[in-house]
């Protein structure tokens, strides 16, 4: 088939670099149909692939953060269907499996004796460090702290053949060291927990403050308690404390504040003759990355505002430099690759791109314009080093967010793989409306939003391009006319078509009406209410030409208008029907001939808020809206004297929407239940308490009449169904066939009555909302069609009969929303065609 609008749209995968094992490297990706769920790569497109759906279906595993590796493969956390826990793979779905349920994330910390070494907390250990070497068997719990309160664990670093780590345990609180056995795990030091730590070589340096000081203490440990002391005093405040931003070979740098709060960076060897201040800097420094020869860095500069500095040391001053002022950065992070040291930088020129340094001005330059021109390609920053380059996630524009690989060239810059694939553009038909064997409808195609017609034998046609369609009740058709209004208040034009474009212009707009409402078919033509200036909103017709749209009458003289809001009824081509100046009104289109029926104050009763209209059987009926919680039912034969009050209902909200079926009247109301009328007060019952809900409220469409029956979509305990009633409490029930157990009830809209039987959108969780039939019975009520095969569903809306066909949009995953139709006799999908 040929898709309206054909074109697509990038689709984010939104990838989450985890970390390698071996020369896989592991994301977290999502993908239509499967959620986010863990993928792998080992850089090429071939070799990118979905590892395992661990939530089936669309439904996401929550792939989180990495927590090491064990015997070549992947630790990861994820909760598929909420349970959270840590995961292994090797790239495989069957070599992906659950080690360990536990209550919150894991963080990983190193691996010691071909382990890998992490922190978790489950239910029955608490917060602990864990090992594993990949197998659920022997992952096992180091469990300082018997029981489920755990010893709080933090701050583990690896010194060559063992930990140190701080945590709380029947040995003490403070500083501990363990060969990685029970036996080999002592005490080394009380105190409180740092604010930073880490390893260099064979020794840990950790920073530590107390309660109002001035200044954090470093603090040297080689795992001895003579061994840990205390090296050095650095300065800062409560509001930035000392930090240790990285380390380059056997120095650790830390940021700090000096005199008149200068900001400084420090340097530290383990030793107090190595400890002390390396240069002042700009701003407070963010973590940064090393490569052999230099730690790098990023500062929040004073100016420009918001800028940001990069630097770079070798530990002493004369090797400390400022390399560039940035007026604009995606993200204050560094990844080192070899010798050369990657970040994001965003300007008005290229937007945010992937950058490189190599610690030299020329060697400082853009790697790629990923999204060429200002556009940006770096919305978040993601990115893995592999051996042989980085994995970053970009966006060219053509392709969503997704995984990119570079070498630190632009040649060597490419797409790895479109994992969410690009979404097809939907036409999106709506607002559609039958003239004789033709649909009018608008539709998104790859020039823009367009006035469509469908026809079973021209097929689909672009009429002309137009503006955004305005209210809801546009697309009416009457006589051999398709009525609609474009615009944005205050500027509103209503428009006619005939089907070519020749044939489709504005009737009236801009300048001259603010706002159009309720269109309504009357003899060939066209009632609604305007808004312009000079008249405000009154009732206004159209047959459909220019010299023949004008206004009804002036029924409150003045700029202020007779309507408050739009009421309108046509009972017939001799009359219509409407609610204005605190009246019920009849018009025959001219000014004599429209005349107030009743109004004011009537047999006690204020006429506020009239309206819904209905007829039956020749008679017209009306609602008067006395307040929230009561109104009154009116019948009209047309005449001032033949106007007459039928009967006071108390206690019950006021419907919305009158419709006939047979020889009952029914109205809806949103929470009093559902009322039946003969025309007479005796005549006028409760038929059902249940509540009609919002729907009776929202979709004038959501009702239809079939056999003398009347169905309608109700609302009830936050259930969506389809209910039948003859009129009667006995003949008024659900269709058991045929509820929603979600969902909105404008989804059900609107239900189309065609060869004795009812077309609609109904719902059931394994298919979501697809096309559905009912004869009017339970038995006979159900499915028809699964277009989306899945608990998404097609979705079905605006349905419309044509022919012998059901025409409606709906969604399928390899067209987006189209116009598709149903044969009263077998179902096809309908291409629509330009």
């Amino acid at each position: 088939m040929e898709d309206l609008n054909d074109t697509t749209a990038p689709r984010d995968s939104d990838p989450w670099f985890l970390g390698n094992a071996g020369a896989l490297s592991f994301f977290a990706g999502t993908s239509p149909g499967t959620g986010q769920e863990l993928w792998v790569t080992d850089g090429s497109s071939r070799g990118t692939q979905l590892v395992v759906d661990l939530a089936p279906g669309s439904a996401s595993a929550q792939i989180g953060a990495s927590a090491g590796t064990a015997g070549g493969s992947i630790l990861f956390n994820a909760s598929p269907g909420g349970s959270a826990g840590l995961w292994v793979s090797d790239g495989t779905a069957v070599g992906t499996r659950r080690l360990l349920a536990t209550k919150e994330s894991v963080s990983g910390v190193g691996s010691l004796h071909g382990k890998a070494w992490f922190i978790a907390t489950t239910a029955e250990t608490g917060r602990e460090l864990f090992h594993t070497d990949g197998t659920p068997q022997r992952t096992v719990a180091f469990d300082l702290t018997p029981g489920s309160d755990g010893s709080a664990v933090s701050w583990v670093r690896f010194l060559d053949e063992s930990i140190l780590f701080f945590a709380t345990s029947p040995l003490g609180s403070g500083l501990h060291r363990s060969d990685g056995t029970a036996v080999g795990t002592t005490f080394v030091e009380a105190g409180p927990y740092p604010t930073s730590a880490i390893a260099i070589g064979r020794r840990m340096i950790f920073l530590r403050r107390t309660s109002g000081a001035v200044s954090s203490e470093l603090w040297l440990s080689d795992g001895s308690s003579a061994g840990t002391i205390p090296i050095a005093s650095i300065p800062d405040s409560s509001s930035s404390p000392a930090r240790i931003r990285g380390v380059l070979g056997g120095k650790a740098f830390l940021s700090a504040i000096g005199a008149q709060s200068i900001q400084e960076l420090w340097v530290t060897d383990g030793s107090v003759s190595g400890t002390h201040v390396v240069a002042a800097i700009d701003g407070p420094p963010a973590f940064g990355a090393s490569t052999s020869s230099a730690f790098y860095f990023f500062t929040r500069a004073a100016a420009p505002p918001g800028g940001r500095s990069l630097w770079m040391t070798d530990g002493t001053t004369a090797g400390t430099r400022l390399l560039r002022t940035i007026d604009g950065l995606s993200s204050l992070e560094l990844v080192a690759w070899g010798d050369t040291i990657f970040f994001a930088q965003n300007d008005p020129a290229t937007g945010s791109e992937l950058w490189r340094t190599d610690g030299t001005q020329e060697g400082t330059r853009m790697v790629a314009d990923i999204a060429p021109g200002s556009s940006s390609s770096l919305s978040f920053w993601s990115v893995l080093a592999r051996a042989d380059g980085l994995l970053i996630r970009a966006t060219d524009r053509k392709s969503g967010n997704e995984p990119w690989f570079t070498d630190g060239t632009a040649v060597g810059t490419r797409l790895v793989r479109n994992v969410a694939k690009d979404l097809n553009r939907s036409s999106r038909p709506r607002n559609i409306a039958v003239r004789g064997e033709t649909l009018f409808f608008f539709a998104d195609d790859a020039e823009g939003l367009a006035l469509c017609t469908f026809s079973e034998r021209d097929g689909s046609r672009r009429v002309v391009s137009v503006n955004r369609p305005y209210g809801t009740q546009d697309g009416v058709v009457s006589g051999d006319l398709y009525y609609f209004s474009q615009g944005v208040l205050p500027r509103v034009e209503l428009w006619r078509s005939d089907g070519t474009a020749e044939g489709t212009f504005k009737l009236r707009g801009l300048t001259e009406s603010r706002y159009f409402d309720q269109l309504v078919p009357f003899r060939g033509g066209l009632l609604f209410s305007a808004d312009d200036p000079e008249h405000g909103l009154e009732p206004w017709f159209t047959d459909g030409t220019v010299a023949g749209t004008r206004m009804i009458a002036d029924l409150a003289p003045g700029s202020s208008g007779s309507m408050g809001y739009a009421e309108m009824f046509a009972a017939s081509d001799r009359y219509a029907y409407l609610f204005a100046a605190n009246a019920i009104w009849r018009t025959d289109l001219t000014q004599d001939g429209t005349i107030k029926l009743i109004g004011g104050k009537a047999e006690g009763e204020r006429f506020d808020y009239g309206g819904p209209f209905g007829e039956l059987a020749g008679t017209v009926y009306f609602i008067n809206r006395l307040h929230d919680s009561a109104f009154s039912l009116w019948a009209t034969d047309g005449t001032p004297a033949g106007t007459q009050r039928v009967v006071v209902i108390e206690g019950h909200d006021p419907p919305y929407h009158l419709r006939s079926s047979g020889t009952r009247l029914f109205f809806l109301t949103q929470t009093s239940g559902v009322w039946s009328s003969d025309g007479t007060k005796d005549g006028t019952l409760m038929v059902s308490p249940t509540r009609a809900g919002w729907c009776a409220f929202k979709d004038a469409e959501s009702f239809a009449t079939l056999n003398g029956i009347f169905y309608w979509v109700s609302q009830f305990e936050s259930q969506v169904g389809l209910w039948r009633s003859d009129g009667t409490a006995a003949g008024t029930y659900q269709l058991s066939g045929g509820p929603w157990g979600s969902g909105a009830c404008g989804d059900a809209a609107p239900l189309v009555a065609a060869d004795d039987q009812l077309y609609f959108a109904g719902w059931d969780a394994a298919n979501g909302f697809e096309l559905w039939r009912s004869d009017g019975t339970t038995e006979g009520t159900g499915r028809l069609a699964d277009i989306t095969p899945g608990e998404t569903g097609s979705d079905p809306r605006e349905l419309r009969l044509l022919g012998s066909r059901i025409y409606f949009r709906a969604y399928a995953p390899e067209t987006g929303i189209e116009l598709f139709s149903y044969g009263l006799s077998s179902p096809r999908r309908r291409g629509a065609h330009r």
